[in-house]
């Protein structure tokens, strides 16, 4: 018999691998889909289309606290910049 020494680490799946763009366009309210979709472009740094996808996930959501939080955090960005 043979040991395989296998060492077995998690995998790091970035923010980018888990949007996928034509999922909008089958459902376009699916709100973990934009969650997505405005994680995505605040890490590319276009902050001004993650506020805009923010605001219309805020109207799916209004509850929703990570959603509150990341207009928030986005929109001192965006005066940040001003």
């Amino acid at each position: 018999m043979y040991e395989i020494n296998v060492e077995v680490k998690p995998l790091k799946i970035d923010v980018f691998s888990c949007f996928h763009p034509s999922a909008l366009d089958i459902t376009p309210t699916d709100t973990k889909a934009l969650f997505r979709k405005c994680q995505a472009l605040e890490s590319l740094g276009q902050h001004q289309e993650a506020f805009a996808e923010a605001r219309k996930l805020s109207q799916l959501e209004p509850n929703n606290t990570a959603v509150q939080g990341m207009l928030r955090r986005i929109g001192e960005l965006l005066n940040e910049k001003v």
